[in-house]
């Protein structure tokens, strides 16, 4: 049985997560839970650190790929206004310098 502190999660297990988001995972349960050592040390086992990085494996495995990433969903409300399109001026067009000069 091997214990592994925070320092060695970034180095040896790549979790490079700060202590205060560590901690937020270990609270909503998506961490393992540390061991106090001291007063000001804590360590996590090495088998469950490893148990949980392929259980994250594992998941991400089952999960199927999709070919194309899924359509963005609209929030309900109002439908929106299709402006009519705009009339088309018959007069040619006057270069601003010459509109200027009349």
């Amino acid at each position: 049985m091997r214990l592994i502190t925070f320092a060695q999660l970034g180095p040896e297990k790549g979790i490079s997560h700060c202590r205060d988001h560590v901690r937020r995972l270990v609270k909503v349960g998506k961490f393992p839970a540390p061991i106090q050592l001291s007063d000001h040390k804590i360590a996590w086992l090495e088998a469950e650190i490893d148990a949980m990085i392929a259980a994250r494996a594992e998941e991400r495995n089952k999960k199927p790929i999709n070919s194309r990433p899924p359509e963005p969903k609209r929030l309900p409300g109002r439908p929106r206004k299709i402006s009519p399109p705009a009339e088309v001026d018959s007069r040619p067009a006057v270069p601003l310098a010459a509109a200027a000069v009349e």
